[in-house]
């Protein structure tokens, strides 16, 4: 067995619609499909990049629950550019840091509460150049 990749997340969300507005009207991931039920619109692909993507279906019933998945971290490539983006669409985004790995890091919610790590690469990032990290939480 070969595992290339991650593929894609699948999200149960509480409001699709407010979910397409995050994810795609605020964070910009083009809609590559959507899942329909006879008229009616159960879910959507958002394109992650690199053949990766997030599914989220409609269950405005389901109680969201952590699965033990703690959070979603998308990597860009400028954060303070990505950050000035997702603020203009409306979407709060905590102050840019460096973490433990060296790597620059920012959080935002989605609207149901996952939790997302906006994620650079520096080249100090643990990531690249490997080795042990202390941590202290």
């Amino acid at each position: 067995m070969h595992i290339k990749q991650i593929a894609h997340i699948c999200l149960n969300v509480k409001n699709l619609e407010a979910s397409i507005r995050f994810y795609h009207g605020g964070l910009k991931f083009p809609i590559r499909l959507t899942f329909m039920r006879k008229d009616t619109k159960t879910g959507v692909y958002f394109d992650a990049g690199n053949g990766t993507f997030i599914e989220a279906f409609e269950h405005p019933d389901v109680k969201i629950q952590n699965t033990g998945i703690v959070h979603l971290c998308l990597e860009v490539d400028d954060m303070s550019a990505a950050v000035a983006d997702i603020e203009q669409a409306g979407i709060t985004v905590t102050g840019q840091k460096t973490g433990c790995d060296q790597s620059i890091q920012a959080w935002l919610e989605d609207p149901d509460g996952n939790r997302i790590e906006l994620h650079q690469y520096t080249p100090a990032s643990a990531q690249k150049i490997g080795g042990i990290i202390q941590i202290s939480w």
